[in-house]
């Protein structure tokens, strides 16, 4: 029984604790990679929206000049035209919306141009360089009447001279 008993000469054995294992070296590089990745990406991101954003901005200026020449007071909104634009708006949309909102919208005046045809009559004046004998029955006659009417007794003159045939 002695020897079971512990003495003083004895050293004790120490059970060592059982630690947390730390994590292997390869663990520490993947999670640094990843990292590493994830702020690539992000830097990436925000490069990104920041070009298109510049873009989007000189997209706007080159058109504003022909919008602002378009409605009166357009110049003195840009800045909320702007707002307008970067938030989705389209161009002339958000350049209507503001100057409306502000009161000062008036509707760009069209130019009308004369539709093609009409009841205008399309002869050949006295002064055009079709010759007599390329011109149509009616071409002729719309002819000498203008004459007639420009010059009074020239019909006859011309008649007289010319053989109409």
């Amino acid at each position: 029984m002695s020897d079971d008993l512990t003495t003083d000469d004895e050293p004790e054995i120490e059970v060592p604790k059982e630690e947390t294992p730390k994590p292997a070296r390869s663990d520490n590089r993947f999670k640094d990679l990843s990292e590493k990745v994830e702020t690539t990406a992000k830097e990436r991101d925000e490069a990104n929206a920041a070009k298109l954003a510049a873009e989007k901005e000189t997209e706007f200026y080159k058109g504003f000049s022909k919008v602002a020449t378009k409605y009166e007071g357009a110049a003195d909104y840009q800045d909320k035209i702007l707002e307008k634009v970067n938030s989705g708006y389209d161009l002339e949309d958000a350049t209507i919306s503001v100057l409306a909102k502000a009161g000062k919208f008036t509707a760009p005046v069209k130019e009308r141009s004369s539709p093609a045809g009409g009841s205008a009559s399309t002869a050949i004046q006295a002064g055009d360089d079709k010759p007599v004998n390329e011109m149509s029955r009616q071409e002729k006659r719309a002819a000498l009447i203008e004459m007639e009417r420009t010059q009074p007794g020239s019909l006859s003159q011309t008649l007289r001279s010319t053989n109409v045939g």
